[in-house]
């Protein structure tokens, strides 16, 4: 079932890449934060906001809270880039 769930997320940013929509999705350097939830899902979502703000000094590009056994707090965590030279902005 989690391959299919890979697959079908993939396929899904493939089409989506594909269709022009202007701006990244993701780049290789997010972090993906998962964290089940066993709590108010505010709280949930506040403490992942603030890890991606202190540890990661990122910016938080996407969240949402998913429905599984229990609800499960996802956020997209954008660090800055770490410019080494050419070939790092050639890259991205």
């Amino acid at each position: 079932m989690q391959l299919i769930k890979a697959l079908v997320a993939w396929v899904t940013l493939v089409l989506l890449t594909a269709c022009g929509s202007g701006s990244v999705l993701y780049e290789r350097t997010d972090v993906h934060l998962v964290l089940p939830c066993h709590q108010n899902e505010s709280v949930c979502l506040k403490k992942m906001t603030d890890s991606c703000v202190n540890t990661w000094s990122g910016r938080m590009m996407e969240s949402e809270i998913r429905q599984e056994d229990v609800p499960v707090a996802y956020v997209v965590c954008r660090p800055p880039r770490a410019e080494t030279g050419g070939q790092t902005a050639a890259a991205n």
